[in-house]
């Protein structure tokens, strides 16, 4: 698959499930002819997400002995989330097979929810997987925070492009090193409602996986 067809399958679909309480957006992409696993989240998109957004207070995620620190609205998304996925996976609406990878996907806020949710995941889901964010702000608090995020994936992409100003958020916190993507025009309005036209029509150095 693309970078560029994943980013336009997440921002175009329209088959979202929402968490009536956050308002997180997600849906579920099973491929089972290549035996992937696609969970997608949603960006910013109404007043509660903003709510959830400027939560910035650091909140500590434990699992077992393992620790991160992200803004708690973050985890408060990624907390609902992760109660939807663990009963689809335990009542067999999700593959349960070790055969199938698994791959974390979101844009903006929902980049910082996907990776939080694979945190939370990985006692349960212990097969392969992997983290796809397009334009995410940071939200790792202190390098060992960050450093035990990366380390539960086989690969993580970080797209941003240079002008973004999301790069300007959250003081203080950390993000997966990035890859930096090229506009196809630089020209594209980056105001707050077309963000997604950029990353749209960008140019991805890593273009297929």
């Amino acid at each position: 698959m693309k970078y560029l067809d994943l980013f336009n399958e997440l921002q175009l679909a329209r088959d979202y499930f929402e968490d009536p309480k956050t308002g997180v957006n997600w849906r579920y992409h099973i491929d089972n002819r290549a035996k992937r696993i696609y969970v997608e989240c949603q960006e910013t998109k109404t007043l509660k997400d903003w709510f959830y957004n400027w939560l910035f207070i650091p909140k500590t995620v434990k699992v077992g002995k393992k620790k991160i620190i992200v803004p708690l609205g973050v985890y408060l998304q990624a907390k609902a989330l992760f109660d939807y996925i663990y009963a689809d996976y335990t009542n067999g609406k999700l593959p349960c097979g070790c055969d199938y990878t698994w791959y974390f996907v979101g844009w903006s806020l929902g980049g910082e929810v996907a990776g939080t949710i694979a945190f939370l995941l990985q006692n349960i889901i212990s097969t392969k997987r992997h983290l796809i964010m397009y334009g995410t702000p940071a939200y790792c608090l202190g390098q060992k925070s960050l450093d035990t995020l990366c380390a539960q994936f086989v690969t993580i992409k970080n797209f941003i492009y240079e002008n973004d100003w999301i790069k300007k958020l959250i003081p203080g916190y950390k993000r997966p090193e990035s890859e930096n993507v090229q506009p196809s025009n630089p020209d594209n309005p980056q105001t707050l409602d077309q963000r997604h036209r950029v990353y749209g029509h960008c140019i991805y150095s890593a273009p297929e996986f």
